[in-house]
């Protein structure tokens, strides 16, 4: 009985053991270690993995979102620039010229920064072209003030003061003639030079020249000295001289308004754009985020969970393997020492540890009956 029921066990232990009865105990424990550290490196690699997904979609997420910030930045700085552009060309003030210069220099350093971004390369055109346009504003506003100066800021300054003196030098050669008909011919050119420096309209100009046609031959009919009459012609010719120069820097500053005009229309809808795509790509990049976190989780959870798996079934296989045998070996050896030398000794055909204590128990066996046999003779 006791024969039989030690073969059941050994054989029952063979049969679950396998091919792990000839691997020695050590090298198990080495390969349930090796799975161990294996697994680790799995999970490690799981969670590098998912970190640096993560890291990427933040690190694009605050991308767009400094894009926006930027983009809101052009925006406000690009109108600030516009209302001093037309608080300049509405006050005739330099302190607006220079407030125009300054947000011109924050929109073109915050394009630059836009440009340095990573996701910015999907509206690098736009960025140029923006830039190209903002230049070419501040090119035109800078040919606005400088036209404006020649003009003059104020009646006082400029052609307008030039105007202004040349009529005041007409008008007080005329009041010492008592010239009061040449006078009044005066006073129709100086309210059309009035009139189109209000209405901008050429027909002025044409309005000044015939009033001037009609003060020559009056003037030439005045009972004046010659020498006076040629010096009221002289300063004449001065003030239309200088109100045709002022008409032409009047018209030239008409057509640098409408470019400049023309140049902020063109960069709108490139601003617009880095509007959209900031907010666009901010929303993708937190859904790509959201995304990549879950994924993260569940494939950390689920190599976690494989991990745990694999290494309790390799476990207890090995666990078998070696406690199977061993308990098996030790209900031999309890039989043997009771007196039972017919009893078969199991694993002794086994390549690890538990096959050298088999063979072990088998010499001792022999041992014992070869004394029996000694001691029978």
């Amino acid at each position: 009985m006791s024969n039989t029921n030690a073969g059941t066990r050994r054989n029952g232990s063979a049969s679950r053991t396998g091919f792990l009865v000839n691997i020695r105990i050590g090298r198990r424990i080495f390969i349930l270690a090796g799975l161990a550290v294996a697994g680790l490196i799995g999970l490690g690699g799981a969670y590098l993995w998912g970190d640096t997904a993560i890291g990427a979609q933040t690190l694009r997420a605050g991308q767009y979102a400094e894009m926006a910030r930027l983009a809101a930045e052009i925006d406000s700085n690009a109108l600030q620039m516009r209302r001093h552009e037309k608080d300049f060309i509405l006050r005739s003030d330099l302190k607006y010229a220079q407030k125009y210069q300054d947000a011109v220099t924050a929109v073109l350093a915050s394009l630059d920064a836009m440009r340095q971004l990573e996701v910015a390369g999907e509206v690098a055109a736009e960025i140029k072209h923006i830039s190209t346009q903002i230049a070419e504003h501040k090119a035109v506003f800078g040919k606005l003030v400088d036209n404006a100066t020649r003009l003059g800021l104020d009646e006082t300054a400029g052609l307008q003061g030039t105007l202004r003196n040349a009529v005041h030098e007409v008008e007080a050669k005329l009041a010492e003639h008592d010239l009061d008909n040449l006078t009044v011919k005066m006073l129709m050119m100086r309210r059309h030079e009035k009139d189109f420096m209000l209405r901008g309209d050429e027909k002025y100009i044409k309005s000044l020249e015939d009033r001037r046609a009609e003060f020559v031959p009056l003037l030439a009919a005045a009972a004046i000295a010659e020498a006076d009459k040629r010096d009221i012609a002289a300063l004449l010719d001065k003030y239309v001289a200088g109100f045709k120069a002022f008409t032409v820097g009047y018209i030239e500053d008409k057509e640098l308004q409408k470019q400049l005009s023309a140049a902020y229309a063109e960069a709108e809808p490139g601003m617009e754009t880095l509007f959209k795509t900031a907010a666009q790509g901010n929303e993708t990049a937190r859904a790509n985020l959201a995304q990549f976190r879950a994924t993260t989780r569940s494939i950390i959870l689920g190599t976690a969970l494989t991990i745990f798996v694999v290494f309790s079934a390799v476990a207890a296989t090995l666990s078998r393997s070696i406690t199977g045998p061993i308990n098996v070996l030790t209900g031999v050896m309890m039989t043997l020492a009771g007196g039972e030398k017919t009893i078969e000794i199991p694993a002794t055909g086994n390549r690890d540890e538990i096959g050298d204590m088999a063979r072990a128990v088998l010499v001792f066996k022999e041992n014992m009956l070869r004394a029996d046999q000694l001691a029978a003779e």
